[in-house]
């Protein structure tokens, strides 16, 4: 279903399996800038093939031992699947539901820990911070940008694309 949405057109589709993943994210490829797949966050052949297509995989952490340990376990994935597809695929970790105010010292600790132990792999500088306006975002289908454009969200949400785009080496330009 193609949507526009504050004058950006995007489409979500529904229904991949293991035997259509890689068509669909071939078509999309063909019909868009930017193609983003949400995949489950488990060893499956579903992941594998969606990370072998990938330029770029964006690794979501809490701040947790065990998302540390799951995060990991990613980048290990991304890596293998990378050696099936023999092409490097870059990874990188954002660091998910942030404390807003005060960074916590096992927000501290998570920060850390996946710097040492992934040194190779880059943390994004914004966090996704843990704000009312995403999860209400779940309820009204409107992100930040369209709910309150200057709010901190929509800055938040902001900050994090120009980081992405960045990593894919896209020029982004300064707002006037």
């Amino acid at each position: 279903m193609v949507k526009r949405l504050d004058g950006v057109t995007f489409a979500a589709i529904g229904g991949i399996t293991e035997a259509n993943i890689l068509a669909s994210i071939k078509k999309a490829r063909a019909d868009a800038d930017y193609v983003l797949v949400d995949l489950p966050g488990v060893s499956s052949k579903l992941t594998l093939l969606g990370l072998a297509r990938s330029d770029l995989v964006i690794v979501p952490v809490q701040a947790s031992e065990m998302d540390i340990h799951d995060a990991l376990q990613t980048v290990e994935n991304v890596k293998q699947a990378g050696e099936a597809a023999d092409k490097t695929i870059r990874a990188c970790f954002l660091l998910s539901r942030w404390p807003v105010t005060i960074e916590s010292r096992a927000a501290k600790e998570t920060r850390k820990r996946l710097q040492s132990k992934a040194p190779d792999v880059a943390v994004l500088n914004t966090p996704l911070m843990d704000r009312t306006a995403f999860k209400e975002m779940t309820f009204n289908g409107a992100p930040p940008r369209v709910v309150e454009p200057g709010g901190n969200a929509a800055a938040n949400v902001e900050a994090i694309r120009r980081e992405v785009l960045a990593l894919l080496g896209v020029e982004v330009e300064d707002a006037a």
